[in-house]
């Protein structure tokens, strides 16, 4: 590369060279712990990670950085595979804005649109522990990188420990559970309802706390697994399927895992594994 300036010429020369593939084999049914760079994000345990495929491809949170106390989750942070580091996308404050919720956590009413490339999130849900409970609908422009509160005619009112996920097929939201007899909810985008549903088939508990939920991409359905049901804890499976507005209580063969709540679940589409 050559360059003049003020009558002075300097030339430089570049040399490019393909990108270290780096890094080796992973081993197959085997755990991996990633050193990560990037900023010092933190969780308290009431967080659902959730996985934007390409073009994002990144695991998005609402989470922790630099706070003071141990409660709000006033940060909204990703993890980026390809850089291998976490970045803190937006940070909102103790009281909501018009792009981020009132600081508490989002438990697993969080979930990925697919179809729009933003997260959906019914938040939030510290109790007494933030300063503020307006329990709002919430969108996320992960490529954007901007927020947006959406008002509701109606909607589920204060749970606390529910579970969700979203159908993009369908284009809805799904929550369950979280509080007293709070049952199966739909949130359209489109038309921005959130609507209370009367579900057909082998219903989970209306009451159950902290379930696992996420979308199976190959048979299109919502699975649930897990909570806490009054003291006692399952290891239930269900799945739903929204066009019938149905839900199906499953027997998989096999050893589960044991009853469990506050526990998280991913799909593989890759081996058709939860």
């Amino acid at each position: 590369i050559t360059a003049t300036c003020g009558g002075v010429t300097r030339t430089v020369s570049l040399t490019l060279s393909p990108a270290a593939s780096g890094g080796g084999p992973l081993t197959t049914n085997s755990w991996l712990k990633v050193n990560t760079q990037g900023f010092p994000v933190l969780t308290v345990g009431y967080e659902k990670l959730v996985y934007a495929p390409a073009p994002v491809k990144k695991a998005l949170m609402l989470g922790n950085y630099h706070m003071l106390g141990s409660e709000p989750d006033q940060s909204m942070i990703a993890y980026d595979f390809e850089a291998n580091r976490w970045d803190v996308l937006d940070i909102g404050s103790s009281f909501h804005s018009e792009h981020m919720p009132d600081a508490g956590h989002s438990v697993g009413a969080f979930a990925y649109d697919s179809n729009q490339k933003r997260i959906i999130y019914y938040c939030c849900s510290s109790g007494s522990n933030q300063p503020e409970n307006v329990n709002h609908m919430w969108w996320y422009d992960v490529v954007g990188q901007t927020g947006r509160k959406k008002d509701l005619q109606t909607k589920p009112g204060a749970i606390l420990l529910s579970g969700a996920s979203f159908d993009p097929g369908n284009n809805i939201f799904v929550l369950h559970g979280g509080s007293s007899f709070v049952g199966t909810w739909t949130y359209n985008p489109t038309t921005n309802v959130f609507q209370q549903v009367t579900a057909k088939g082998t219903v989970p508990n209306p009451s159950v706390l902290l379930p696992a939920m996420t979308y199976n991409s190959t048979d299109h359905q919502i699975y649930l697994f897990a909570g806490r049901i009054g003291s006692t804890f399952s290891n239930d499976l269900f799945k739903y399927d929204v066009g019938t507005n149905t839900w199906t209580n499953l027997n998989p063969s096999g050893t589960r895992p044991s009853p469990r709540w506050n526990t998280n679940l991913a799909y593989d589409s890759t081996n058709n594994v939860f």
